[in-house]
């Protein structure tokens, strides 16, 4: 694990499911939704990786969320992150506009945070066939990582919130942009006020006309009758996705994270090491017990493990998701006595696909 120091950044696509589900009431099809969210995240980690390479980092997407974070706290990251903000609002709202085929999409309702501090990097390993430890993952644990994604998820649609830590920071021009605000929802955090401004104020003096085109230029590329989602025969493996060829799974995505994890960790950082320490461990426990009990890792979301369990024909994975999510919290319980496990679990039809620059799933 490596420790770090800077802002961490959430943006969120809050009517994603919405825009699918009546793509699919109307179509029978979720080419389109899917497609365009790719085309809007790919063009953020592009423009981000393009303009910031020194200092952006894309972690990870989960559904419609883009984790990222810069590895500096001064002035030009936050100047970055407004940079990135308003690009991603406009792309957002010209996307269905200015691409013929998505324009019969809902537009994306975009919602924001950010925090700064320190946090660790954690490199999750697995082994090939060959036993050959091969990079897998990365995922970040710390305080900014956790109140950030908070402050995305009580942000108001085309807003950015930010921390009053991150506020305080800022240049007296950034400040003047930004209200202050007060929530019941960030007290557990140790906070009682945050700060939030509408994204369109960081856009007067910056227009996206030439990268449109080449946001227009990529999402011309596939034809979106190629692309499909059929059902998965066997169990689900993301190496065998590809941004042409998804697949449809009816089962169980199992979520399981440390209760309490944020009241943990303390603001200041002073015990981020020995929590980071603890988090590989329990990490690493929850893994296991996806894989042991024929369930298929997704990914790790700070102190949260992501699983999936699906039917495979007959074989149904309900027992499957319900064991697993009792082990993760037995054998966690039982390793460290002061720390325990939530697991919540539902049952339906979902798509696997490749999303971004990356291909991230």
């Amino acid at each position: 694990m490596n420790k770090e120091s800077g802002i961490h950044f959430y943006i969120n696509v809050k009517n994603f499911n919405n825009v699918v589900l009546a793509e699919e009431d109307q179509f029978g099809s979720v080419n389109h939704a899917i497609h365009a969210l790719d085309t809007l995240v790919r063009s953020v980690e592009q423009f981000g990786i393009t303009r910031f390479k020194d200092s952006f980092v894309v972690e990870k997407i989960t559904g419609a969320r883009l984790y990222m974070y810069f590895r500096n706290q001064n002035a030009d990251a936050i100047e970055s992150l407004l940079t990135i903000a308003s690009y991603a609002y406009q792309v957002s709202q010209r996307i269905n506009r200015d691409i013929p085929k998505y324009n019969k999409l809902t537009d994306f309702k975009l919602q924001m945070g950010a925090d700064v501090g320190d946090f660790f990097v954690f490199e999750f390993y697995h082994s090939d066939s060959n036993h050959e430890n091969i990079l897998s993952e990365v995922t970040t644990i710390g305080y900014p990582a956790i109140f950030s994604a908070k402050l995305q998820a009580i942000a108001e649609i085309s807003y950015l919130c930010i921390s009053a830590n991150l506020y305080e920071l800022s240049d007296y021009g950034v400040k003047e942009l930004f209200e202050k605000k007060t929530s019941p929802d960030i007290k557990k955090y140790g906070h009682s006020e945050y700060y939030t401004a509408h994204v369109n104020l960081f856009s007067k003096n910056y227009r996206i006309d030439e990268e449109m085109k080449a946001v227009a230029e990529y999402a011309n590329k596939v034809n979106l009758t190629d692309m499909q989602f059929p059902v998965a025969s066997k169990l689900l493996s993301f190496d065998d996705l590809s941004k042409g060829k998804g697949k449809t799974v009816t089962g169980i995505p199992l979520f399981a994270d440390v209760r309490g994890f944020t009241t943990k960790l303390y603001a200041d950082g002073s015990n981020l090491e020995e929590m980071a320490i603890e988090t590989q461990s329990i990490l690493e426990t929850m893994y296991n017990v996806t894989t042991m009990h024929g369930g298929v890792h997704v990914q790790f979301q700070g102190d949260r493990e992501m699983a999936l369990f699906h039917d495979i024909g007959d074989d149904k994975c309900i027992e499957k998701a319900i064991i697993a999510g009792m082990r993760m919290i037995d054998k966690v319980s039982d390793m460290m006595l002061d720390i325990y496990l939530g697991a919540g679990a539902d049952y339906g039809k979902m798509y696997a696909a490749r999303i971004g620059a990356r291909g991230l799933t």
